[in-house]
């Protein structure tokens, strides 16, 4: 047979040289000799999921680029219910103001930041409940409505279909890094409107007047916009979004997924919190 014609390799060999490791070998040993870096990039413990989910519970969003970036403002998200069916009752200031855009289409809409779309709209649906039950991950939803809201309505979802009490244990996680990171950010510069213009940033134009309704009727009406409390790149809007890590406070929900930097120190930022003002 053929492979009775094959000599083994160590035939050829010497006794000296079989007895010589192979290069393979040689490295094997060198590496065992000179032992393993337990310090460096071998010993690189990765994100744990526990982190991730102490983050997600504090309202801290990793920043994501829009889906859609055209449609980040209301203003451009109105101007696309401009051939809105007219027989559809759920008015199209609900859905801009929730994040969806009309893709011009039946009814079908999509949300500019996760890429989500819904569509068969019902006069009484709840375009946030909605949002929240079919993209609870979406950051834009996370930012303006916050994790309660979005875990209301999921656990409603949930109770109704399973009767499972949630273990105690699953309540508890590591918040550490994430706490001391908010900590940080806790004592935030003042920022005027001169600052924000320096940094290369205009004040935007007004809203389309059925976003601007929705939202201010939504809004307590003891509060007055000042220069210290108006969004630096909108003007018509609160600030309500915690840029980290630098710590400035300076946009509104509605602006702040439309920028890559911070409006102030033109820094990258890694991750957004929303914030409240008293």
């Amino acid at each position: 047979m053929d492979n009775n014609n094959q000599l083994s390799p160590n035939l050829n060999k010497t006794p000296d040289e079989m007895d010589r490791p192979t290069d393979n070998e040689g490295v094997a040993e060198m590496d065992h000799a000179q032992g393993v870096d337990e310090c460096g990039m071998y010993n690189i413990t990765p994100c744990s999921p526990t982190m991730d989910v102490s983050l997600e519970r504090l309202g801290i969003c990793p920043r994501q680029d829009a889906a859609h970036p055209t449609f980040t403002t209301p203003e451009s998200r109105m101007e696309s219910y401009s051939s809105w069916p007219l027989h559809i009752k759920l008015r199209p200031g609900a859905l801009c103001d929730a994040g969806f855009y009309y893709t011009g289409k039946g009814d079908k809409t999509v949300c500019f930041q996760c890429g989500g779309g819904l569509k068969d709209w019902e006069e009484n649906d709840d375009p946030w409940k909605e949002h929240a039950r079919y993209f609870p991950k979406c950051t834009y939803l996370i930012q303006k409505q916050g994790r309660d809201f979005i875990n209301e309505v999921l656990g409603k979802n949930c109770r109704q279909a399973l009767n499972v009490p949630i273990p105690e244990d699953a309540q508890s996680v590591n918040v550490t890094a994430a706490a001391s990171s908010l900590e940080e950010s806790s004592s935030m510069p003042e920022v005027s409107s001169s600052d924000v213009g320096s940094s290369g940033y205009g004040s935007g134009g007004s809203f389309a007047d059925e976003a601007s309704s929705s939202q201010e009727a939504s809004k307590p009406a003891t509060k007055v916009l000042t220069d210290q409390t108006a969004c630096k790149i909108c003007y018509a809007e609160e600030i309500g979004v915690v840029f980290l890590p630098c710590g400035h406070l300076v946009s509104c929900v509605n602006c702040a997924p439309s920028l890559k930097t911070c409006a102030v120190c033109r820094k990258p930022f890694s991750a957004t919190v929303r914030a409240y003002l008293s």
